[in-house]
């Protein structure tokens, strides 16, 4: 998994979903595989939550074939031979409170773009949110970059500051959507204490206020 899923499995999922495991677009390999069949979980959804992240899902699939396959938008497209079960957000909509999933988040699609999108998934019992790549925040402060990770992520003005991946930035087809989907994020019901990135430091320990200013400086370009 990117490092910020292992961190939702063992830290906000584990305590509320028990036995069932939900595994995000993880690289695959056999010796994941069996780390995880040793662990004696269920593991009940696989996430394709980006049309940019879905390289392994199929894989996986071929390994928990009683799994739900939930994915973006786009990936059907991309993967037209991967047999899934819809859309995340429609799915979690959907499904009902009996489901482990629907019950314990909430999800809307990210709207607007042109050459990348994902499903923006809150989970409502730790009120944090996970989020793929409209938001990447890297800095001096994180470990395992280069320097040629480092010049490109100045390049875009990205190195820092939060700010959304440069097919975000630049992939901006209907911006009218685009705002509409970002202020149902910052306006709407959702009480986010918390941001777990895929790309970047994790915003941990935060109120609602520091979480939505975080949001609204990372996406004021696009605002």
């Amino acid at each position: 998994m990117h490092r910020a899923r292992e961190d939702l499995v063992s830290r906000v999922l584990g305590e509320h979903l028990r036995r069932q495991l939900l595994l995000s677009n993880d690289h695959y390999s056999l010796e994941r595989w069996q780390l995880l069949r040793s662990f004696a979980l269920t593991v009940s959804y696989l996430l394709a939550p980006g049309d940019w992240h879905h390289f392994h899902i199929a894989a996986w699939a071929q390994r928990f074939q009683t799994a739900k396959v939930l994915i973006c938008p786009g990936v059907e497209k991309k993967q037209p031979l991967l047999n899934h079960n819809g859309f995340i957000h429609d799915y979690i909509a959907s499904a009902g409170n009996d489901d482990a999933l629907s019950k314990e988040f909430e999800a809307v699609f990210s709207a607007g773009f042109d050459l990348m999108h994902e499903v923006v998934m809150y989970h409502k019992v730790t009120r944090h949110l996970l989020l793929v790549d409209l938001v990447e925040h890297i800095g001096d402060d994180y470990v395992g970059y280069n320097r040629c990770l480092r010049l490109f992520w100045c390049l875009f003005g990205m190195w820092n500051q939060g700010k959304p991946a440069p097919e975000y930035q630049f992939g901006v087809g209907k911006k009218d959507e685009v705002r509409r989907f970002m202020r149902e994020i910052l306006e709407g019901d959702w009480k986010i204490e918390g941001i777990i990135l895929s790309h970047g430091n994790n915003l941990l320990h935060v109120t609602n206020e520091e979480s939505k200013e975080f949001l609204r400086g990372a996406w004021k370009a696009m605002l």
